[in-house]
């Protein structure tokens, strides 16, 4: 609330220079005061599997649920889990592992963020061009110019964030102190936390004029990660190890 003064020049502020004035000025006011509340459930149930003496699996499903934040009663969100080992050679010195998983992301509880979303009207900010210094009302090389204040909107539509993780690879012991791996790694991400303006100005004019920006939080992003994981294991000894690692 106390407002941030944004400069072009890191020249120490000369009253009698005005390129050394500040070029915007940030603030706001309000109630600052939040409760916010966050219930929060994870339920999971798993099993482990040994199909054969060198094949074993692991099988999980999990429920999670998270209410009244970005998203309104999302009860949907039932991620299932596999995973396998399996020694091809019957030796112990190799294994092949995979796995698929679906994971839900919770909500960062960011006070002033969520307030801002469920109380449009709790917080006013306010943006000033060329302002004066240190009072942003009084001098300053042109007259100050308030900005329409910013606001925000809820999209009731909004679901919870997840991602898709697939993984496969090889482990095999080069000898008694030494190992080598290498893991495949895939991950899509769905309905991804993102800020959309509904006030975006086209050709500098915006559609409504007595506001600035119009945030709305949306879950429309998506994201993709794939990536090679190689890793090496060398013991010396019983109490000395070194690790290298490459993705």
């Amino acid at each position: 609330f106390d407002g941030v003064f944004i400069f072009t020049t890191d020249t120490p502020f000369d009253a009698n220079d005005q390129s050394t004035y500040p070029f915007i000025w940030q603030g706001g006011s309000g109630n600052a005061n939040i409760a916010l509340r966050n219930n929060i459930v994870g339920l999971f149930i798993q099993d482990q599997w040994r199909a054969a003496c060198n094949l074993t699996f692991n099988i999980g499903l999990r429920w999670d649920y998270e209410d009244d934040v970005y998203t309104k009663h999302d009860w949907n969100n039932f991620g299932p889990r596999v995973h396998f080992a399996w020694d091809p050679f019957y030796d112990g010195r190799t294994s092949v592992r995979g796995g698929f998983g679906v994971y839900y992301d919770q909500v960062l509880l960011n006070a002033p963020l969520l307030a801002t979303i469920f109380e449009p009207g709790r917080f006013n900010f306010q943006t000033i061009l060329f302002p004066g210094y240190p009072d942003p009302l009084v001098g300053g090389s042109q007259v100050p110019i308030p900005l329409p204040p910013n606001i925000s909107i809820l999209d009731r539509n909004n679901q919870t964030p997840y991602k898709n993780v697939g993984s496969l690879g090889i482990q095999r012991e080069l000898a008694a102190d030494m190992a080598f791996s290498a893991d495949l790694v895939y991950a899509r991400s769905y309905h991804l936390l993102m800020l959309r303006d509904n006030n975006a100005p086209t050709q500098g004019v915006y559609p409504d004029p007595t506001i600035g920006v119009a945030y709305e939080p949306q879950t429309r992003g998506r994201g993709e990660y794939m990536a090679l994981q190689l890793g090496f294991t060398k013991r010396f000894g019983k109490s000395i190890g070194a690790q290298l690692a490459y993705t």
